[in-house]
């Protein structure tokens, strides 16, 4: 069901792109735990109600894109900290209660970092 992701927990690799859009009932993602490795790109966008990325814990590669915008209630990058590998791009933008200081820490784990990097309208300091 679309707030309920807990029968993917056997999924460790996606080879094509794994997008949630609008979906106004994931608060996290709990239920991707064993997710390592996603080949095309992850994209969360305009999600109301997600919080953070709780569950993705293991995610360390994701082979293209990321792109995380206009999700209104996102205040943490929270279970993306094991994430080291973004191949190409980065947008973080639009997320009115995620401070620009846990993009920046973000950033900072990320190697080599993606060679198109947008982070715009977020909140500020914090």
């Amino acid at each position: 069901s679309p707030e309920d992701v807990t029968g993917l927990s056997c999924l460790i690799r996606v080879t094509g792109s794994l997008k949630s859009y609008e979906n106004p009932v994931f608060l996290d993602l709990k239920g991707l735990e064993n997710l390592t490795i996603v080949q095309g790109g992850v994209f969360f966008e305009r999600n109301p109600l997600l919080t953070d990325f709780s569950g993705l814990e293991a995610l360390s590669t994701i082979g293209t894109t990321l792109s995380i915008q206009d999700n209104p209630q996102l205040n943490s990058l929270h279970g993306l900290n094991g994430l080291s590998l973004v191949g190409e791009s980065l947008e973080i933008s639009n997320n009115p209660s995620l401070c620009t200081q846990e993009i920046t820490s973000f950033l900072n784990q990320l190697s080599p970092l993606p060679s198109l990097i947008a982070t715009e309208n977020n909140k500020d300091g914090c």
